[in-house]
């Protein structure tokens, strides 16, 4: 079921269709209401990528807040959301509690040679490479008749609800049919899960068992709202909703994806860690030793049928001897993460494992995919 609570200090904002943001009624979600100077405008302008101009516009001078008018970067920002081309509100950083401490708009610019894919990005299927990497690709591993189990129960989780599998931050958790138990993962697919446990033994991680929060994630092709609404502007109705009701701009993609029943929030995820970190004795940043994630392409090519291949729409990441042997300590930003991004090209049945440090982002929504995303922690450990 479906709900919502609305902030206690609501305006109306009317949408096609007729209905007002504040008539909405939309179950289990919260919206947050939000002052106009956020926690996260203590980050620098050029790291955040919502609408400066209203999130961190009364933010003082002071220099607990990077982020405010007159910064470094409050202008352009300012004019990049006014264009509507922004993704989230906040910081790049991490999804799970991780870090967005390397994150440093002074940091020294990249230089990225034509040795560099070959050299950091070719190597993920090589377990001789695993430590220094932090990454380990494993091609058509999940089960066909598994795999089609969970595609078909993906298939039974209704719209528009399904367009929020992935859609947990901070504020609003995700759909609880988009989240499966570990006895459901050991139950319903129990050849993966062995599968997942044989290669963390194989790597090292012998004491690793998948357990903790596992999570369907669908992105989904936006051109079916264009379609919707053809010549309408439809990217600004995200910014003009956070606006006029102070909320944040994940609460605003789900009231107006569960309104029109559309991806108004598309399962888009800009770069992130998902585990806290530390610096280790050189210097660089590291997740804890415990802390491994999976992710698995289910399905792709959703969207009317298409046939891609592999080229679009999967997960691109930062492995850690690249990054070490680029930047400075704690000191890389959202530039340099952008040039040492391997795109990892996914088929149906693949699967990624990769430390919880690994900087990491969406590559597109080129196309509609469905991944799955698991928890790995040591044995007899909880949440």
């Amino acid at each position: 079921e479906l709900g919502y609570s609305a902030c206690s200090s609501v305006r109306s904002v009317m949408t096609p269709g007729g209905a007002s943001a504040a008539a909405l009624v939309v179950a289990g979600f919260l919206v947050r209401c939000s002052a106009r100077c956020e926690d996260y405008c203590a980050f620098s302008c050029q790291v955040l990528n919502g609408d400066v101009t209203w999130e961190c516009n009364t933010c003082p001078e002071d220099a607990a807040y990077r982020c405010r008018p007159g910064a470094q970067g409050y202008e352009q920002k300012a004019a990049q959301a006014t264009g509507g081309d922004q993704k989230s509100s906040s910081p790049v950083s991490s999804n799970d509690g991780g870090s967005a401490l390397t994150m440093n708009d002074s940091c020294e610019m990249v230089h990225v040679d034509q040795h560099y894919e070959k050299e950091f990005c070719s190597s993920f299927e090589d377990i001789s490479q695993v430590d220094a990497s932090g990454v380990i690709v494993y091609r058509k591993a999940f089960d066909e008749d598994e795999m089609r189990r969970m595609i078909d129960y993906v298939n039974t989780i209704p719209y528009p609800t399904r367009y929020l599998c992935g859609a947990s931050d901070n504020d609003l958790p995700a759909p609880e049919s988009c989240l499966l138990s570990d006895s459901t993962l050991r139950n319903d697919y129990p050849l993966f899960i062995s599968f997942v446990e044989d290669k963390l033994r194989e790597i090292g991680k012998g004491l690793h068992r998948v357990s903790g929060n596992h999570e369907i994630v669908l992105v989904s092709n936006q051109d079916r709202i264009t379609r919707k609404y053809p010549g309408e502007p439809w990217q600004t109705w995200v910014e003009n909703l956070m606006h006029m009701e102070g909320i944040s701009r994940t609460a605003a993609e789900w009231q107006l994806t569960i309104e029109h029943n559309l991806p108004f929030h598309n399962g888009y995820h800009s770069w992130h860690t998902d585990s806290i970190g530390q610096l280790d004795e050189e210097g660089r940043f590291r997740s804890h030793k415990d802390s491994w994630r999976v992710w698995v392409m289910v399905q792709r090519n959703l969207t009317q049928g298409e046939q891609n291949g592999p080229a679009d729409t999967n997960l691109v990441l930062v492995p850690s001897n690249a990054l070490d042997s680029h930047t400075k300590h704690m000191c890389s930003s959202y530039s340099q993460l952008e040039k040492l991004g391997c795109t990892l090209h996914m088929e149906e049945g693949d699967i990624v494992l990769y430390a919880g440090h690994i900087w990491h982002r969406s590559q597109d929504s080129h196309n509609d995919r469905i991944s799955l995303n698991l928890d790995v922690e040591p044995s007899g450990s909880r949440k």
